[in-house]
């Protein structure tokens, strides 16, 4: 397990330099195929977040050596995030890059300042959440934290497996209001 930091959401070049059997990519939690390491090095293209990203390097077939791994940033690949102003009940048509199943990242831009509580000196914060629905099922969802002032835009990642083809996705609150959506852009998780 590594852990990186993403400047800004995008693609990244994963190079990792070894040897023996091709390795695993787990990228926050979602599949990001393989990378073959035998010929010294390889490269995984993938979608990080903006912030702190984990990523899982494993073998599951024969021995892999890892003797280093690079993340590199690459904006070349940015050409396939999907950017949408919000809309209440935003809906995501699936075209192109986004059209078949697979590991994608949906990443919602927001502010939460909801507060609860009527006193001054110690006012409970309160999450919004949003679900993914595709074809009338809920793939992912997240909680949106505080952010302390509706101005303060910071950045949700939530992970999917989407099993359909072309079947829109749709983001709606689950039980009340969601939270202050500035846009959402959605990535295949490798590009």
């Amino acid at each position: 397990d590594s852990y990186v930091t993403a400047w800004e959401s995008g693609y990244h070049d994963v190079t990792l330099a070894g040897s023996g059997a091709d390795v695993a990519v787990r990228v926050n939690g979602g599949d990001a195929g393989t990378v073959a390491v035998a010929g010294g090095s390889g490269v995984a293209r993938v979608f990080l977040v903006q912030g702190v990203n984990e990523l899982e390097v494993s073998c599951p077939a024969g021995a892999a050596a890892v003797s280093s791994m690079t993340v590199t940033r690459a904006p070349r690949g940015d050409g396939c995030v999907v950017r949408l102003p919000w809309s209440e009940g935003l809906v995501v048509e699936r075209e192109g890059a986004l059209e078949g199943p697979g590991e994608f990242v949906v990443v919602v831009r927001y502010a939460n300042a909801e507060l609860r509580g009527s006193h001054d000196y110690n006012p409970q914060v309160v999450d919004r959440h949003l679900d993914v629905i595709e074809d009338g099922r809920r793939v992912g969802g997240a909680g949106f934290r505080y952010t302390h002032s509706w101005d303060n835009f910071w950045e949700r990642a939530i992970p999917v497996t989407l099993t359909t083809v072309g079947h829109p996705l749709r983001l709606e609150a689950p039980s009340g209001e969601p939270p202050l959506v500035r846009g959402v852009a959605v990535a295949p998780l490798r590009h």
